[in-house]
């Protein structure tokens, strides 16, 4: 059974605490960001199917809910500094080619305009809740097929039918 560990990565200056699983694997990688107020443990149970199917997982707690990553001022917050800590890390965990991209809440909202980091990104799944149609616009300006994820959760179907239909574990 895939065991989850626990680790810090220095990152822009700040301290992260990541979960990770199957690491030493040889497959793509994949980051999960959670939403608000939820943290990194939300993926766990994800993350354990992930890396059994031989991907490598990472899920860190982001800038502002590590406990080391939570500088004041909101100029520390921009979409951009968040992406960038994404980025950053994969690098960190040596993957220096494009990854998987799953948000959720404020995970996703960090990436709905990503073209800084669009050249690193492979599949890119958002699950919002309530998200302004404007949100929806720019997803779909961006990247066709991937605004599908989006739109279809948003009309509030449960995550679990993802599952079932093996869009995020093919």
């Amino acid at each position: 059974m895939t065991q989850i560990e626990i680790k810090k990565y220095h990152i822009n200056n700040l301290d992260f605490t990541v979960r990770t699983a199957g690491l030493e694997n040889s497959g793509d990688l994949v980051v999960l960001l959670h939403g608000f107020p939820e943290s990194s443990l939300m993926w766990e149970p994800l993350m354990k199917i992930l890396a059994e199917k031989g991907y490598r997982v990472i899920a860190p707690n982001q800038r502002g809910y590590s406990s080391d990553a939570r500088p004041k001022g909101f100029e520390n917050y921009t979409m951009k500094l968040l992406a960038s800590d994404v980025v950053t890390l994969a690098e960190k965990v040596g993957f220096k080619n494009k990854f998987h991209l799953v948000g959720h809440d404020i995970g996703a909202v960090s990436w709905l305009d990503y073209s800084h980091f669009i050249s690193r990104v492979g599949q890119l799944y958002l699950f919002l809740i309530g998200l302004h149609i404007s949100g929806h616009l720019i997803m779909i300006l961006h990247k066709k097929k991937k605004a599908l994820m989006c739109i279809y959760f948003n009309i509030n179907l449960s995550p679990n039918l993802f599952y079932a239909l093996d869009i995020i574990v093919p």
